[in-house]
């Protein structure tokens, strides 16, 4: 039924912005993307042609903490931009990587970007202010940052968290770096 509700121009549009953040995050995208993106899209123009603008109140954390699937939503903001005649709000970019982080992984996951959109922003949060320091997002040692971050969510939330069995590795650590460790 909603594929037969939707105007074709947003069917062809999904597809090419599923197929091109496939090619971008070099992985499978859910096929229920499909369905869920094309549905958004078509809600998203709808919103803009009645000037209604709804805010992505985690727009910051997907743009720096899934900065791949920002710009493929980007990219797709762009395509509907130009294919449409129209102007979505620079947030949209945001919305549309959401459905693409929801949609990364197996059928049969169930991911929450939202959910873990904020929790990294949280540990972001804690460990710049606990250290009292500016994290220089341009530096790899953010992005490696970031990278663990994000796998220890997604391990968290999947109830998958690894085994203490780097007894000495900790110890080491924590003699090392004590205040890395009290914030950790």
């Amino acid at each position: 039924q909603l594929l037969d509700s939707m105007p074709q121009e947003f069917i062809e549009l999904t597809q090419q912005i599923v197929h091109y953040a496939e090619e971008k995050l070099k992985t499978k995208l859910n096929s229920g993307v499909y369905f869920t993106l094309m549905d958004h899209l078509n809600f998203a123009v709808e919103r803009y042609k009645k000037n209604i603008n709804i805010t992505n109140r985690v727009y910051w954390e997907i743009k720096n903490y899934y900065t791949e699937e920002f710009e493929a939503g980007n990219y797709a903001l762009q395509l509907i931009n130009e294919t449409l005649g129209i102007q979505l709000p620079k947030e949209e970019a945001a919305n549309i990587a959401f459905h693409l982080i929801n949609a990364l992984g197996e059928e049969t996951e169930s991911k929450n970007g939202m959910k873990y959109a904020k929790m990294i922003g949280s540990i972001v949060n804690l460990v710049r202010y606990t250290l009292n320091m500016k994290l220089d997002q341009e530096n790899i040692h953010y992005s490696r940052f970031i990278t663990h971050v994000k796998f220890f969510v997604e391990r968290f939330y999947a109830d998958k968290l690894l085994a203490d069995q780097e007894n000495e590795l900790f110890e080491q650590i924590a003699n090392l770096y004590p205040q890395a460790m009290d914030v950790a």
